[in-house]
C-alpha cells in the first residue's frame, strides 16, 4: 500500500500544468516570423522610389508650357477686353432727328446701364449723406437722367444728353460724349442746388456745378465743345421753372476722387448772354 504513494503523482502533474502556461515560449517565436518578409517590402520601395521624379518632371512641363500659353494669349486677351467698353456707337441712334431725340429709349436701352458702370466709377460726395452713405456715381448719373429732357448732337461727333431727378428738376444732369477717337470723352455733369440759399422756387437760390470726367481734364484745358454744351445747357431754366439757376461754384473731380474748385464760367457755367427783353427789366 506504500508503494502506489497517490498524493505523491497528484502534485507532480498540477506542477506540470503550471509550468506549461506561465512560459508560453511560442509567442515570442510567432514574433520572429515577420523577418522573411521585411526584404519584399524593401524591394517594393526600390522599385517605386525612382518613379517619384515623373510627377514633379510632368507638373514643371505642365507649368512651362501654360506660362508660355499665357505670355502668347494675354496681349491678345486684354485687346478683347477694352474693345466693349471702347464701342460706344451705338449712342449716336438716339440723338436728333426728332429735334430733341430719343432720351426715353436711350434710358430703356438695355446698354444704357453697363456703359454707367463701366465709364463712371469715381467716388462723389454730393448725392447722399454721410450718414445714409453715396451712391456710385453710375447710379447718380441714371438719377440725375431719370426725367428725361433731350439728346442734342455737334458736328456730327458730341452728344449731350440732359434730364433731372424725378420729383426734384432742380437737380439736373448733362451727359456729355465725345464720339471721337479710341478713347472717348465722356462727362457728367450735375447742378446740385445749396440748401443753404435760398428756395429753388426763388430767384437768388445758389447751385453746385460737379464735373465728372472719366479722364482726368486740365482746367485750364477745359474742351471747347464742352463748354459750348454746359452754357447752352446751363442757359435753360429746370422744367417747370422760368428762373435761370444761379451756379456760384464748380467743382471738377478727377477720376480718382480729387477735387478741384474752378470758376464757373470756365466751364461755361451762365455764361449765354441773357435776351435784351430780360436786361431792360432789371433795374
Amino acid at each position: 500500500m506504500s508503494h502506489f504513494s497517490p498524493t505523491k503523482n497528484d502534485s507532480f502533474l498540477s506542477t506540470f500544468t503550471t509550468h506549461f502556461t506561465t512560459f508560453s515560449p511560442q509567442k515570442n517565436h510567432v514574433l520572429h516570423t515577420t523577418f522573411p518578409k521585411t526584404p519584399p517590402k524593401n524591394k517594393g520601395k526600390q522599385s517605386i522610389s525612382p518613379s517619384h521624379h515623373h510627377p514633379n518632371f510632368f507638373r514643371i512641363a505642365a507649368l512651362i508650357f501654360l506660362a508660355s500659353i499665357a505670355a502668347t494669349a494675354s496681349p491678345q486677351s486684354k485687346k478683347d477686353k477694352k474693345q466693349p467698353k471702347e464701342n460706344i456707337e451705338w449712342l449716336w441712334q438716339y440723338s436728333p432727328p426728332p429735334a430733341d431725340g430719343r432720351e426715353n429709349e436711350l434710358l430703356r436701352d438695355p446698354r444704357f446701364i453697363p456703359f454707367l458702370e463701366q465709364y463712371f466709377t469715381t467716388p462723389q460726395t454730393f448725392w447722399g449723406s454721410p450718414k445714409t452713405g453715396y451712391k456710385p456715381l453710375s447710379d447718380a448719373v441714371l438719377d440725375y437722367l431719370s426725367v428725361p429732357d433731350k439728346v442734342l448732337a455737334d458736328d456730327n461727333r458730341y452728344l449731350s444728353i440732359s434730364g433731372c431727378v424725378f420729383h426734384f428738376c432742380p437737380a439736373r444732369g448733362l451727359l456729355w460724349v465725345d464720339l471721337n477717337g479710341s478713347h472717348p470723352l465722356i462727362v457728367f455733369n450735375a447742378i446740385d442746388w445749396i440748401k443753404a440759399s435760398k428756395t429753388p422756387s426763388e430767384p437768388g437760390a445758389e447751385y453746385t456745378l460737379w464735373i465728372f470726367p472719366n479722364h482726368p481734364i486740365d482746367p485750364d484745358h477745359i474742351p471747347a465743345p464742352l463748354i459750348h454744351s454746359v452754357a447752352r445747357w446751363t442757359a435753360q431754366p429746370p422744367a417747370g421753372s422760368t428762373v435761370i439757376q444761379h451756379i456760384t461754384n464748380a467743382i471738377l473731380v478727377d477720376p480718382d476722387g480729387t477735387p478741384h474748385q474752378i470758376p464757373p464760367a470756365s466751364i461755361g457755367a451762365n455764361t449765354f448772354t441773357q435776351p435784351q427783353t430780360d436786361q431792360k427789366a432789371q433795374p
